[in-house]
């Protein structure tokens, strides 16, 4: 499949040179059979299966194949843990449903999640003899989308804060999370995020991202080391989502993300306004040099 000339800039020297390779747990641990949080492996599987549906650069039989295997792979026995918390409805605006779920600590989920995945994407990359850079890039959105999931369904604003912390200190803040995050009205991880990258207070970070415009929030974008070759999208982003007002995190709408899809479609020649998986797939190999097939 041939990527469009304008859709292959040479990679900018920031963040994104930086990160580690994404089919590798990110936060180093030893690959035993932990126990996991309850419904955790759900997430992450049907997580994955959906990005490589949607994942522009996979021919449609491998996608297929990948997703069919995603679901169905066997892990290694696990241990589920045992439920810490109420149950509360799950993240419509995502997966179009809401089941019932139960609401772990977000940092004990990311790091499930992160391991989880990493494992599966091993498997997968075994199975099809995927290439590194295929590999990477499936496994890298395939947590980010089970993660922002997670994040949907959780409370209160300190677990978003620990989240943020113990991704920044695995250098996982990326900018496909946050502008995944921002493009699903995620605002406070999102702005909690943007403070840590650009070291600025939270107070004047949440300033600079809602309140003082384009160019206030260009100077902290390009405070966060985050690539230049992105900041029209999240530009973009940022202008729905100023235009929706601060209160529209409260009741964000599949609507309010189509709305985003469609700016980021004209901002960017070769993306396709297919859905926010697609689009995020087709931005970060943007960055990036076309991913071999197998």
């Amino acid at each position: 499949m041939q990527v469009p000339r304008d859709s292959a800039p040479k990679p900018s020297k920031s963040r994104t040179e930086r990160e580690r390779p994404a089919s590798k747990r990110a936060d180093g641990a030893h690959r035993g059979p932990d126990p996991l949080p309850a419904g955790v492996e759900r997430r992450v599987r049907e997580a994955l299966a959906e990005h490589v549906r949607r994942c522009p650069y996979l021919p449609p039989s491998l996608a297929q194949t990948l997703s069919v295997d995603a679901l169905s792979l066997r892990l290694p026995s696990r241990a589920t843990s045992t439920p810490t918390t109420t149950p509360s409805a799950g993240d419509g605006a995502i997966n179009g449903a809401k089941p019932q779920t139960t609401r772990q600590a977000l940092t004990v989920l990311h790091k499930a999640i992160y391991g989880l995945c990493g494992d599966l994407c091993e498997l997968l990359t075994r199975r099809h003899d995927l290439p590194p850079e295929l590999a990477d890039g499936i496994a890298l959105h395939g947590r980010e989308r089970a993660l922002t999931v997670a994040m949907s369904e959780a409370d209160p604003k300190a677990e978003v804060e620990r989240l943020v912390a113990g991704l920044a200190a695995e250098d996982v803040l990326t900018p496909t999370l946050l502008l995944r995050s921002l493009s699903l009205g995620l605002l406070s991880f999102f702005a909690l995020a943007m403070a840590h990258l650009s070291k600025t207070d939270r107070p004047e970070a949440k300033r600079l991202i809602f309140e003082s415009g384009s160019e206030g929030f260009q100077s902290l974008y390009e405070r966060s080391d985050l690539p230049p070759d992105l900041f029209r999208a999240f530009r973009a982003a940022m202008d729905v989502v100023r235009n929706l007002g601060p209160e529209s995190a409260r009741d964000w709408r599949r609507e309010y993300t189509n709305r985003i899809i469609a700016r980021l479609v004209n901002e960017y020649d070769h993306v396709c306004p297919e859905d926010l998986e697609h689009v995020l797939c087709t931005l970060w190999y943007g960055l990036r040099s076309k991913p071999a097939l197998p």
